[in-house]
């Protein structure tokens, strides 16, 4: 009697699969879950998880290195990754500040020495319009003032000088965005020497005391970065003596100086030293 072979009798599932795909095999699941954490971590860099944990699977597959076909760390080639990296906006900015570093310490020329008095017999006197690096270790964004003298060579432990500041240093980063409270500081040129550039403006007596009256105004003034900052303070100085103005929307110190010396540089006066040694 024959024995009759049940169709319904469970068989094992594994003698279906190929002899030679190991049983422990991960599923793509596993895999998304291993790579997902790695590829969204570094420097918030967008990877598409999908396309590579398919090549991943598949490389596993045909038994060949993951290294050759992803990266380790973020599933694209290291060349492909170093670009992805640059264009990050962190990249960029480092790369900004890289090059502002190098332009605004590069030498510039001279004071400039600018005379707007009605007559030469009248008695001088000295308003400086300076910008330099920033007090900060990196110089960073740079920094502008006013400097007020009676005499040449304009010492700056002698003089009085003037800049406008965020009240608070912790306003510094959200006065990009909106106006903090401004604060006249004295003595604004302690720390902020380094790179100095200026337009030196011979003015009479009468000039010189209105030039100090408009600094008072701004003693209560709200600082905004592009509108209302130390270079619109200096600005506002630079009209009340007299001088030809460029435009202040969201310009540095040292490139505001820069356009003001060439607009008033038919009215230079005659060279010699501005500044004592300091």
């Amino acid at each position: 009697m024959r024995c009759r072979r049940f169709r319904d009798q469970p068989t094992n599932q594994a003698s279906n699969q190929p002899a030679n795909q190991p049983t422990n095999q991960p599923t793509s699941q596993q895999l998304i879950n291993r790579l997902a954490p790695r590829i969204y971590s570094f420097n918030g860099c967008y990877v598409d998880v999908k396309t590579q944990v398919q090549s991943v699977y598949m490389a596993k597959l045909q038994g060949q290195p993951q290294n050759t076909l992803v990266s380790k760390r973020l599933g694209m080639p290291p060349l492909a990754r170093a670009f992805s990296v640059l264009l990050t906006l962190k990249g960029l900015l480092i790369a900004y500040l890289l090059c502002w570093a190098v332009v605004y310490r590069l030498p510039h020329s001279p004071p400039a020495l600018v005379d707007i008095r009605s007559s030469i017999h009248e008695r001088p006197y000295y308003v400086a319009i300076c910008a330099s690096l920033a007090s900060n270790i990196h110089g960073f964004p740079g920094h502008g003032y006013v400097v007020w003298g009676e005499s040449l060579p304009l010492k700056f432990s002698d003089c009085d000088s003037r800049g406008f500041v965020p009240a608070k240093f912790t306003d510094q980063i959200p006065s990009l965005f909106h106006s903090v409270p401004g604060l006249l500081v004295q003595n604004a040129s302690d720390g902020n020497l380094r790179n100095l550039d200026a337009v030196v403006v011979i003015v009479d007596r009468k000039t010189f005391l209105k030039s100090k009256q408009i600094s008072g105004l701004w003693n209560s003034d709200n600082f905004k970065v592009g509108s209302s900052d130390c270079v619109a303070y200096a600005n506002s100085i630079a009209a009340s003596v007299g001088l030809r103005l460029p435009d202040t929307s969201f310009k540095y110190p040292q490139d505001y100086i820069g356009q003001l010396k060439q607009l008033n540089s038919r009215r230079k006066a005659s060279s010699i030293v501005c500044f004592a040694e300091r």
